[in-house]
């Protein structure tokens, strides 16, 4: 089992709690009820809790952004497991829908579900699960991901699923009005507006777009995966140089929805609608991108109970993310210890408990430790562990021990931004990407100078060696 060292208390025990939480909510092979009650005998597939802990079920937004921190804790077969149920209930008759919420026996969960045209519908959801399967591909190499039940959902998807809602022909696919029962084109639930389009949106299928060309690639077909990079490509433009752009504030912040009169065009804060443009990193890197990161700091201010922040816990999970994607590495901290910090406040639902009791507070907080701070990325197609610190002034050293990773066991500590070691403590060879911020020329290995790769990620300059490890080794780099 991975443990975690610190010069930071708060960070050791934060995954000490984060595991042990997430554990708890394991659901793999268990017997019990269906549909917050019925029955006792109903036998569940690999699984873990995906939504309030009140309710037998797994729900696709949470299912999603649970997954690093599942992978962490090796349920792999659950994040398969669940993806797979995902993609098979979208059926032509559902419109191409993935149900929004399964129970942990697999089956329909009818709180939100009353008939095959009428339950929750929120289009990023779909793009959601398509970016999901090229992101567990990744991490596991496991081949089914690209089966024809998981692939036949992503190519409906981003095909069919997209061109029967594109009614005015640019590309993006059409909600309708602001009713979760509806099809709602925004993770917002509550919008003051009726949105045709939005930013969290387009956000979620562009990455959608990426996986989907990353899948084709897979599967050999080359041709085609160029085809959807360029898509993605144009995509991303479009937003960035037109969709995106109000015509009474063109510097102002970014459009995050147009609404169903098709002309209307709001660029007020709109929590998901704002925060996934650079969750998903929608937004190109610069003076307008750092300006609307700074927005979004503003709109949040010290969290729940600010007036323009949102009031549920789950929503400040993605938040990390957000702001170390573009290398804001004291904001995103800042909203990592709020999330620890809040864990025993009562949550906004009156049922749910604590907020610590919410299930994606737990595993969003072990991939925060481990893939956002630590830069931990697996890649078993391309035989690569990548390591990138992002840790904060307050952290000086972060070690996380003893992690099982595929083919291996592995052990990274980072002291500061500047030093990392790598241990192969037992498996196979495997290639370690070295990352660190900012351009070096080289870096040294062992107390060798070794030539690095210099590149831009997202704004900010990163500097890469690949140093192959086998079993035994211990590797220290540094700049």
């Amino acid at each position: 089992m991975a443990i975690i060292e610190s010069s930071c208390p708060r960070l050791t025990e934060a995954y000490e709690w984060a595991e042990k939480m997430a554990r708890s909510y394991v659901t793999t092979g268990k017997y019990g009820p269906c549909n917050d009650g019925r029955g006792k005998d109903n036998h569940y597939i690999p699984s873990y809790w995906a939504g309030y802990r009140t309710r037998t079920a797994f729900y696709i937004r949470d299912y999603v952004h649970q997954t690093t921190g599942a992978f962490f804790l090796g349920l792999n077969e659950e994040n398969y497991c669940m993806l797979q149920a995902f993609a098979t209930s979208a059926t032509k008759e559902r419109g191409g829908y993935a149900i929004w919420a399964l129970n942990f026996d697999g089956s329909v969960y009818d709180l939100d579900y009353r008939s095959d045209t009428d339950f929750i519908r929120e289009i990023p959801a779909q793009f959601e699960l398509v970016e999901l399967a090229y992101r567990l591909y990744c991490k596991t190499g496991d081949k089914r991901y690209l089966g024809d039940d998981i692939f036949d959902f992503c190519r409906n998807t981003m095909t069919d699923f997209i061109t029967t809602r594109d009614k005015n022909g640019n590309g993006i696919p059409e909600g309708i009005g602001s009713d979760i029962f509806g099809e709602l084109c925004t993770y917002n639930e509550g919008p003051k507006y009726e949105p045709l389009e939005t930013g969290d949106e387009i956000g979620c299928q562009y990455r959608a777009t990426l996986a989907y060309a990353g899948l084709l690639r897979a599967r050999g077909d080359n041709e085609g995966a160029a085809e959807w990079e360029a898509k993605a490509a144009e995509l991303r433009r479009y937003f960035n140089e037109e969709w995106s752009i109000h015509p009474d504030d063109p510097d102002g912040p970014y459009v995050c929805a147009v609404l169903t009169d098709g002309e209307t065009r709001i660029n007020e804060f709109g929590l998901e609608t704002s925060w996934f443009i650079p969750l998903k990193m929608l937004a190109n890197p610069g003076e307008r991108c750092d300006r609307y990161l700074e927005h979004i700091s503003e709109k949040l201010g010290y969290g729940i109970g600010f007036p323009t922040a949102a009031v549920n816990i789950e929503a400040y999970t993605y938040l990390p993310e957000v702001f170390f994607n573009y290398d804001r590495v004291e904001e995103g901290w800042k909203w990592m210890k709020y999330l620890q910090d809040q864990r025993d406040v009562h949550h906004v639902g009156p049922s749910q408990g604590n907020n610590g009791y919410y299930p994606e507070v737990s595993y969003t907080m072990i991939g925060h430790i481990t893939e956002t701070l630590m830069g931990i990325v697996q890649n078993v197609p391309e035989g690569t562990i990548t390591t990138f610190s992002r840790l904060p002034a307050e952290v000086e050293t972060l070690t996380l021990k003893d992690q099982a990773m595929i083919g291996c066991n592995i052990s990274v500590k980072h002291v500061g931004r500047g030093e990392t070691e790598f241990t192969n403590n037992s498996g196979e060879t495997v290639t370690w990407q070295a990352e660190f911020v900012g351009e070096h020329n080289t870096v040294n290995v062992n107390g060798e100078a070794v030539p690095a790769e210099v590149f831009t990620r997202l704004g900010y300059i990163v500097s890469r060696v690949s140093i192959p490890v086998s079993e035994g080794m211990c590797v220290h780099a540094c700049v």
